[in-house]
């Protein structure tokens, strides 16, 4: 027989997620050892359904295999790959993984240590100006441009408009041609030891409520997290008025699908935004499916209007 130490969560993130699952929930912890990988997490719901995810343990916040640096965690793809093939296989790989974001100049520095002559990254840029660029989920590359270019950089070719790295900085290349690719997840910094479990899908059949979640070690030893909220995704129906001025503090109003905002809103495990492009701005519960925003400043011309909860970018409007 042998005795190990008993594991304490004293915390986890987030503390809410939508219905449809796949929110990566950290949980931090003392002593995470090889002993515990075969633990679960379990989600029990208020009619008693019981669902199951395995809990994998992270190595300085990124799953094993992962390469750590200061936001994100990088892994090499398998094989050479056009970058609509490359982003659907880091998107397959795991939840939350995405084609290579990088957030940081040390996120850069790293990337740029692990690459072996050209690799896809998930960022595209504007083809009549390369010094703006945009990651999948719409925000601006910022930080690393433009001190991150690789010398002659950025392309002038109409055709190029994908950001790339090298070993000696980032460039403009291609969409088409196969080349060598990096997927990335969000590093999860901690001073404790954690472990991730992904959320379950929570059945049409169970409304959208909290769930108690606990962690089952060796199939035996249970230890009570606490609770996650399941909440419906809103969906943007109406944004008033269409239109303001560049200086900003436009009063929006965003109506959407969700009958249940007033109870997100008080609910302080959701944190819900407005978005204005990568902006993201405090809302104002107008009522039961309204929610009103203050725009800010910005050049003239279209912007994407959407809401995120617990900064995950959801619904948008132009």
């Amino acid at each position: 027989v042998t005795y190990i130490a008993d594991l304490h969560v004293y915390g986890y993130q987030p503390l809410s997620g939508p219905r449809a699952g796949s929110s990566r929930m950290i949980l931090s912890c003392d002593h995470v050892k090889s002993q515990w990988e075969n633990s679960i997490c379990r989600f029990k719901t208020i009619s008693g359904r019981q669902m199951n995810v395995t809990a994998e343990s992270l190595s300085n916040g990124c799953p094993s295999g992962w390469t750590a640096a200061s936001t994100q965690c990088y892994m090499k793809g398998s094989a050479n790959q056009n970058r609509a093939q490359a982003a659907d296989t880091c998107k397959a790989l795991r939840t939350g993984a995405q084609l290579a974001r990088i957030l940081t100049v040390d996120d850069l520095t790293v990337l740029r240590g692990m690459v072996s002559g050209i690799a896809t990254v998930g960022a595209v840029c504007d083809a009549s100006n390369r010094t703006i660029c945009t990651w999948f989920d719409g925000s601006q590359v910022r930080n690393i441009i433009p001190s991150g270019w690789a010398s002659g950089q950025p392309s002038a070719a109409v055709t190029d408009t994908i950001l790339a790295v090298q070993s000696t900085g980032l460039l403009i290349t291609d969409s088409t041609t196969s080349r060598a690719f990096y997927c990335s997840l969000d590093r999860m910094v901690s001073d404790t030891e954690q472990l991730e479990c992904i959320t379950p899908v929570l059945p049409d059949s169970e409304i959208s409520a909290s769930v108690a979640v606990d962690v089952i070690l060796n199939n035996q030893t249970v230890i009570n997290v606490d609770s996650f909220l399941y909440f419906d995704v809103p969906v943007i129906q109406k944004v008033s008025p269409p239109s303001g001025p560049s200086t900003g503090s436009t009063v929006v109003t965003v109506v959407t699908s969700n009958s249940n905002l007033t109870a997100l809103e008080k609910d302080s495990r959701v944190s819900l935004r407005c978005m204005f492009g990568d902006v993201s701005v405090a809302t104002t519960r107008l009522n039961d499916s309204a929610v009103t925003c203050i725009s800010p400043a910005s050049a003239v011309g279209p912007v994407t209007i959407g809401l995120s909860l617990n900064e995950k970018h959801l619904d948008t409007h132009t």
